[in-house]
């Protein structure tokens, strides 16, 4: 049977076979049948085609047979563009023998079907997207079914068709199985090798541009399948010490059904869509930082290179955004799977689903370490606490992805296209398929603390760890103290209990003294390498992060997570490296001299100070303003973006128009992509505004503190750890008077209010303005508890080097907020909260606030509410009553106390923490009795 020399009937066939073309379609082909001008007749020779005149076609040419979407190659036919004269052998039957015998002679590659026999698709992971004029050419230019005249207009739809007509003759010609042979030279690798990218193409060529089917070619490195002979071993040991649910996404993930559920069949509008953006400026800032990660994701075969006109012809290939974040001196590669320009654009993490997968839990990590050191120091009193890490390599890399999925997760970048069958960072997936891993190492390494022979096992590694054990001799340690919630880390026979690790993210944070600290690593390492694979670096990078292995101090003192560590004094603060930065910021930015802010830059400061408040938390006290002032800014934003911005309005009518109960994924999309752009409008928009007094002071305030070396910004952990405590007190206040008491520390207190305060005291309300809060007066009851505690701890002598606790009972759930966190009220709140500030800078005892209900209170209510006019028969008969404070003595507060209260809660005044840090116990008042 002759072959035809018009496409015509091809389209027939594709559309009844592929359902891939529209009748549209149709007619852009015949449209593109006729002969362009422009494409050189010298590439199609060297492509593999004859540049010759196309001959007349038939008034009615014969059926195509339909074509065929094996691994082999259909039969030879009759090409039917045989020049006028020439009766022998048609040309390009002529031209594909010599193609034949002049090419390397390939193995026979496995099928699709025995492909998918290895490794079966599945209904929960997939991803399609809407078959495309794009589609079809590649399968018309593969399997030879257009004419020379119809490849050159084919070529010239785009860049992309062009370069589709000249490579895939060759491509075909490309023998691709020295892909699956070790890279053993892989450390080395500078630059992504050309040669290796045009192997990638012609294997995908010969899988009609299903990645699926590549990845499963490929196998070895790609799928790494090197972990799954060790698979059930590690499951076994597992049971017990994880949850059956972990266990059953370890599983998963190790065994590449990752993410756990993605079903997308994405629209050509969409595609192309992402296709056709702009990238981000950020590449063009740092194009040395994109180089360098894309080298080494290659090198390490977390990404597949291919030319990027494959994501156009492919219809499993999909473009996301990328974007480089460089911070402190180090870039990293973002893949960019949530921004978007339009409302209707589908991004990658909004059509994935998460509800099957892992819980993410490693934010507890810092408070777990934090109690885990305390209880140490209970346990050895006498002797260091040694720290250190271990860094996990690329761990969000470690999952390996779906075989059908990998094109959905590539990018393209300069000319080249990367499909990602490891997992990347920066999808909604990334760390839930990490953390079950993480939990799994964490219980792994603790089971392995008794066997001693790891630390022989992996001496080697050992060995590249710098262990700086400095003498104790005269060291005076810090103390803990032991509590109902803290026991330390020795069993009921005295013996060290097995040493917990402590994951946060990739870095396994890790304490121990020195009798134990080699073997707690070397089990670390053990559970490291059973769960992501044993290392053997001729072929792949390891498992732990090597360079930082051979940068790792092992010392009582140690910067982990960017916090400083003194396991001698018990401390944790901020490094000197980001003080300075603060005091840069604070000195330079925020100068003395400053009248104006906008919402970025307050943003990014509250957000350093933030930082230094996770251990440190008396500064939050002195932030109150900067977040009343970076609300208010906020909120003025938004009122002069929707005065002054028709964009803005129609967002924020958009978010605010009503809808039923029911409302579908597709209003959602839109609902959630306005609130987004609206939220980005707001708190970019650099709209400025003046800096009130109070802002001024507390910025002052902060200025003090930062640049004052003598402040120590740290915490003694007994102060950042649940502890019982040690004392409790209770009080309460009306708007006359307030008073307080003390069994465990014997105090109890009396004062009424001067008439001012007492004539301007009011319950909280919206016309309370200009008035005290009695959320104000409940707050100066805790203040003066814990003066009085201050006093009595001087009085009697009493130990606070370990950070005793106070818990302080009170009736009012704000007074207990604001003493645990910050202030969030008025002016006068707000100036408390700095007073309070001062006294914990003076004084070693940590403060906790708990809600006690008016019932159980009712010792404190009574005590705050004396009537008459003889006060000492009111007390006289208070002891009669409760007969447990007649050990109590009453303590009296000192003037100079009771005056700046008083100006406090009137407003005259703005206590400096500074100042008042300064205080001794002598100025705050005597106990009587």
């Amino acid at each position: 049977m002759a072959r035809p020399r018009s496409v015509m009937s091809s389209c027939v066939v594709f559309v009844n076979t592929l359902n891939l073309m529209t009748f549209d379609f149709l007619l852009l082909l015949l449209f593109l049948a006729e002969p362009f001008p422009g494409l050189a007749s010298a590439e199609l020779i060297q492509s593999g085609y004859v540049a010759t005149r196309p001959p007349p076609r038939p008034a009615c040419p014969p059926p195509l047979p339909p074509p065929h979407f094996g691994s082999a190659r259909p039969p030879v036919q009759p090409s039917g563009l045989v020049p006028p004269g020439e009766h022998q052998r048609p040309v390009r039957e002529i031209q594909r023998q010599n193609r034949v015998e002049s090419s390397p002679v390939i193995p026979r590659q496995p099928t699709r079907a025995e492909l998918y026999r290895q490794r079966p698709q599945s209904l929960l992971r997939t991803y399609t997207s809407e078959g495309t004029f794009h589609n079809a050419a590649f399968i018309l230019v593969k399997n030879d079914y257009l004419a020379p005249a119809e490849l050159r207009a084919v070529s010239q739809v785009s860049k992309a068709h062009h370069r589709l007509v000249t490579s895939v003759p060759k491509l075909k010609r490309v023998d691709f199985t020295p892909l699956r042979e070790p890279r053993l030279d892989y450390a080395s690798q500078k630059a992504i090798d050309p040669a290796r990218v045009v192997m990638m193409d012609a294997l995908a060529v010969h899988y009609d541009l299903d990645l699926g089917l590549v990845m499963r070619w490929l196998g070895g490195e790609y799928t790494a399948a090197w972990r799954l002979p060790a698979l059930n071993e590690l499951i076994d040991d597992l049971q017990g010490l994880l949850s059956e649910e972990d266990i059953a996404h370890v599983h998963r993930i190790i065994t590449g059904d990752v993410p756990a559920e993605l079903n997308y069949h994405e629209s050509a509008k969409n595609k192309f869509h992402h296709i056709n953006s702009k990238r981000h400026p950020s590449l063009d800032v740092y194009p040395e930082v994109m180089t360098k990660a894309l080298n080494k994701e290659e090198r390490n075969s977390h990404i597949m290179p291919f030319s990027s006109w494959i994501v156009q012809m492919s219809q499993v290939c999909h473009h996301v955004p990328q974007m480089v974040i460089y911070k402190n001196g180090k870039g990293r590669v973002i893949w960019n799977g949530t921004s978007k320009s339009w409302a209707w654009v589908e991004t990658m993490n909004e059509v994935s689903a998460t509800l099957e997968e892992a819980d993410v839990t490693f934010g507890d990590t810092l408070p777990r370490f934090f109690k885990y050191i305390y209880n140490m120091r209970i346990s050895y009193p006498d002797e260091d606490i040694a720290l250190g890490y271990l860094d996990i390599s690329s761990c969000f890399r470690f999952p390996r992805i779906f075989p059908d999925l990998i094109g959905a997760f590539g990018f393209v970048h300069d000319d080249l296209f990367f499909a990602s069958n490891a997992h990347v960072f920066g999808h909604s997936t990334s760390a839930s398929s990490w953390d079950p891993l993480r939990r799994a190492i964490e219980v792994l390494a603790k089971q392995y603390f008794h066997d001693d022979s790891l630390v022989h096992k992996y001496a080697d590694l050992l060995d590249e760890i710098q262990f700086n054990q400095e003498s104790t001799q005269g060291v005076q340690f810090a103390r803990a103290r032991s509590c109902p919630l803290n026991q330390g880390v020795f069993d009921e026979h005295g013996h060290q209990l097995p040493t917990p690790h402590h994951f946060y993210v990739d870095d396994n944070l890790i304490a121990a003294t020195w009798r134990y600290i080699r073997r707690v690593l070397a089990a670390a390492m053990e559970a490291t390498f059973r769960v992501c694979g044993a290392a053997d670096e001729r072929f792949r990078p390891s498992a732990l992060n090597r360079d930082k292995l051979r940068a790792l101090v092992v010392a009582y003192r140690a910067i982990l997570l960017g916090f400083q560590f003194d396991t001698r004094l018990m401390t944790v603060g901020i490094t000197s490296d980001f003080r300075a930065e603060l005091v840069t910021l604070l000195t330079q930015t925020w100068h003395a001299g400053r009248q104006s802010f906008s919402v970025p830059e307050l943003e990014t400061l509250v957000g350093k100070l933030g930082r230094v408040g996770q251990i440190f938390p008396p500064i939050y006290h002195v932030l109150g303003q900067l977040y009343a002032s970076l609300g208010y800014a906020l909120r003025q934003n938004g009122r002069w973006l929707y005065g002054s911005n028709k964009e803005y309005r129609q967002l924020m009518k958009e978010i605010r128009r009503e809808r039923g109960e029911s409302v579908s994924s597709v209003e959602q999309r839109r609902v959630n992509f306005a609130v987004s752009v609206a939220a980005k409008r707001q708190h970019g928009c650099d709209r400025r505004y003046r800096m009130p007094p109070s802002f001024q002071q507390e910025l002052g305030f902060l200025r003090d503190i930062i640049t004052d070396d003598t402040v120590e910004l740290s915490s003694h952990l007994g102060a950042l750890v649940p502890r019982t405590p040690e004392w409790d007190a209770a009080g309460d206040a009306c708007k006359s008077s307030g008073g307080g008491w003390s069994t465990s520390l014997r105090f109890w207190w009396y004062w009424h209010f001067p008439s001012d305060v007492e004539a301007r005291a009011r319950l909280p309300s919206a016309t309370s303005k200009g008035f005290i809060c009695i959320n104000c007066l409940e707050t100066v009851v805790i203040i003066i508890n814990l003066a009085a505690a201050i006093v009595v701890c001087a009085t009697d002598g009493l130990d606070t080097s370990y950070i005793p606790i106070l818990l302080n009972y009170c009736d009012n759930t704000s007074a207990c907020s604001w003493v645990t966190k910050r202030c969030r009220g008025g002016l006068i709140g707000r100036a408390l909260g700095r007073l309070f500030m001062g006294l914990l800078l003076s004084t070693d005892i940590g403060i906790q606030a708990e809600w006690l209900s008016t019932t159980d209170n009712k010792l404190a209510d009574l005590i705050s509410r004396f009537t008459g006019q003889n006060i000492d028969y009111d007390f006289s008969r208070l002891i009669v009553d409760y007969p447990q404070l007649k050990v109590c003595r009453r303590f009296v507060p000192s003037a100079s106390l009771l005056k700046l209260l008083h100006s406090t809660l009137l407003g005259r005044c703005s206590p400096d923490p500074m100042a008042l840090r300064k205080l001794k116990p002598i100025d705050l008042g005597v106990l009587i009795g």
